[in-house]
């Protein structure tokens, strides 16, 4: 990426130090040197085994902390967006927290944009095309339109929290699972009738969605999707298995896996079902150990360690729940905790 011309240590030296500063870094990392002990002058790292100095801390965590402390004061308000996403796991009824809430750098923004832009036109995405996308609302729907853009394409976008897009959440009582299905079956009708129309009377050619939406709009005899030239998955992780039913329906399948909390990891061309890699030096994902948190070997299974470096939020050491296998030219997501 041009903006990124830089040793990508160099790169995420300037993050840390724009974040922990202790005049204009971001509250958060003010109390965190504090707690950890750490002394400024000696926060530069050689390599991103010394990120482990920064300590570990779980992804709900960070989508709980609040939002405008994890921003460095030095950082312009007009050079930050606040990304927010419900996610798909939480139990929309007992999350007190609300929604994810982070700071994207407009920097960090472009950059992955043009990353996700690059890696599409890798697979041949076609340009100069009509795109429909479902996601959440706010940041990830510039993203996706700036992707488009970037491509020649013009996007009609369906705004829903993700977390009503999927099955309903475990261990519910009876009430919370009644309300919860009764705001599903509304909100099914109205992205029912959002959907039928783009897809029918726009025909747009490349379309983006979660893995059981796609596969519902292919089986579909009210939703056209013959037109579809190439077909995109965000956010979850896929399976093999829906991985090999999708690319019967659609002649180019391809997506991304991330979230708001730390970014996008692209499937990289070449590999039959997904392989992930990412936007080095804005993010790096590891498989590790759950127990000791160390790096496991080639195609041995662990947790999914994700280290984010946007000076609008320096975020290393995410634990997530997600569940992966680390492979030579990236790594797999098969399933969660």
């Amino acid at each position: 990426m041009k903006s990124f011309d830089v040793h990508p240590i160099d790169y995420i030296n300037e993050v840390i130090e724009i974040n922990l500063d202790p005049d204009s870094g971001s509250p958060y990392w003010n109390r965190e040197i504090r707690k950890l002990g750490l002394d400024y002058r000696e926060i530069k790292i050689e390599d991103l085994r010394d990120l482990k100095k920064f300590g570990y801390r779980e992804e709900s965590e960070i989508g709980n902390t609040y939002a405008l402390d994890l921003k460095p004061k030095s950082i312009p308000n007009s050079e930050v967006f606040i990304g927010y996403s419900s996610g798909t796991t939480a139990n929309p009824l007992r999350n007190k927290g609300g929604k994810k809430k982070i700071p994207w750098s407009k920097e960090f923004l472009d950059a992955t944009t043009e990353y996700v832009a690059k890696e599409l036109e890798s697979w041949k995405v076609p340009k100069n095309k009509t795109w429909h996308a479902m996601g959440p609302p706010g940041i990830f729907e510039r993203h996706l339109t700036d992707v488009a853009h970037k491509l020649d394409g013009i996007m009609f976008y369906t705004a829903v929290e993700p977390i009503y897009m999927k099955m309903l959440p475990k261990n519910m009582s009876s009430e919370e699972e009644h309300a919860i299905k009764n705001y599903k079956n509304v909100l099914g009708k109205i992205i029912d009738f959002q959907t039928r129309d783009i897809m029918n009377n726009y025909e747009p050619e490349v379309v983006m969605n979660l893995p059981p939406i796609l596969k519902m709009w292919k089986e579909s005899e009210d939703i056209k999707t013959d037109q579809v030239e190439a077909t995109l998955f965000g956010g979850m992780g896929v399976s093999d298995e829906e991985v090999k039913v999708l690319k019967e329906y659609f002649p180019i399948f391809t997506g991304w896996y991330g979230n708001i909390v730390f970014g996008t990891a692209m499937w990289k061309i070449g590999n039959e079902t997904p392989v992930y890699d990412t936007p080095k030096p804005l993010l790096y994902i590891d498989i590790v150990d759950p127990n000791d948190l160390k790096s496991v070997e080639i195609n041995r299974k662990g947790i999914v360690l994700a280290h984010r470096f946007d000076k609008a939020s320096f975020l290393p050491n995410i634990i997530t729940k997600d569940i992966g296998i680390k492979r030579e030219n990236g790594f797999k997501v098969i399933g969660r905790l």
